[in-house]
């Protein structure tokens, strides 16, 4: 007997074709079979009854050959389900392909369980071609990808947390000196190929000692705080503020001039400073809040260190200027 007899045998075969069934009948796979153009629902396993329809609300009957797939597997469909995969196992011609398949995941509308499903075109007992669907229960696997996209996205976003952290002042939310130092290297060596201005700004507060020492070391660092929102209303994003030191802090701006810079932020940074002052005159802050600054241009053959080392310098000199004048 060749293998075309035996194919014959078992579609007409009572014996055969109730060997199949019992076969099928004991795979844990939901298994059932149908019509292209109908959608009756030839054959099912014992499985897909157990699972789909029995497990179903609204469809308690295990016998279910010879109804329409899209009112017994899915439910609240209102005719062939937008996701039936029956089209895509067609020809070019809109002929069933015999040996045509696809494989998709679902989560079934009926039991809200998903399923891994593969879908193709076999040859019916009576010859045509038919659409044959196996769905195996892949809810416990979906449930443990959510975990793990879960626990992913924690970990992603705790990475995050502490990447900000690292990177971070605690007190002032400005860029530390480790990561300053960073982005000012960056922002150095951007100049220099661009060849373009930039302007490195060294910031520090006057007279922080005494604010401590007249009003505590709270309103020390409230005053740091309060200048460094000062500023950063002030600059733009592209902008570089960081921490250097206790109350020292570098702004790079780049693509300005020195003279740009002088007119551009540091004033209108002074003109806010005043601004909190006249309310520190009024009661309305403890302490006032004044502050020195150095300018220096990111010029050739100047290293980063230099510059910044110039601008700590005029900023010094300015700083005692003052105090001489006092």
């Amino acid at each position: 007997m060749n293998d075309s007899d035996l194919e014959k045998r078992s579609r007409t075969d009572p014996d055969c074709c109730e060997i199949m069934r019992t076969v099928l009948d004991n795979i844990r796979t939901a298994i059932y079979v149908s019509d292209f153009q109908t959608h009756e629902i030839l054959f099912a396993n014992k499985y897909l009854k157990e699972t789909l329809v029995k497990g179903g609300e609204d469809n308690a009957a295990a016998d279910i050959e010879g109804r329409i797939c899209w009112q017994t597997v899915q439910k609240n469909q209102k005719g062939p389900c937008s996701f039936c995969p029956k089209p895509k196992l067609l020809n070019e011609d809109g002929v069933p392909g015999e040996g045509n398949t696809c494989t998709w995941e679902h989560k079934n509308t009926l039991t809200k369980k998903w399923f891994l499903i593969m879908d193709s075109v076999i040859q019916w007992v009576d010859g045509r071609s038919v659409h044959m669907e196996s769905a195996r229960d892949i809810s416990d696997l979906k449930e443990k990808e959510k975990e793990l996209r879960q626990k992913t996205y924690e970990l992603k976003q705790k990475a995050q947390q502490l990447r900000v952290a690292a990177a971070t002042d605690p007190l002032t939310g400005i860029y530390n000196r480790q990561m300053g130092g960073i982005l000012l290297e960056e922002a150095w060596k951007r100049a220099q190929r661009a060849r373009r201005k930039s302007t490195l700004c060294f910031l520090d507060l006057d007279a922080l000692k005494e604010i401590n020492d007249t009003f505590g070391h709270a309103e020390g660092d409230r005053a740091i705080v309060d200048f460094v929102d000062i500023v950063r209303k002030i600059i733009r994003r592209v902008d570089i503020l960081c921490r250097w030191g206790g109350d020292e802090f570098i702004l790079l701006l780049e693509g300005c001039t020195m003279q740009d810079s002088e007119a551009l932020t540091i004033r209108r940074i002074q003109r806010h400073v005043d601004t909190f002052n006249q309310k520190a005159e009024s009661g309305d802050e403890s302490f006032r809040i004044a502050f020195s600054y150095g300018l220096q241009e990111i010029v050739e053959p100047f290293s980063l260190d230099q510059v910044i080392a110039l601008a700590d310098q005029k900023m010094y000199r300015q700083k005692m200027d003052k105090k001489l004048v006092r």
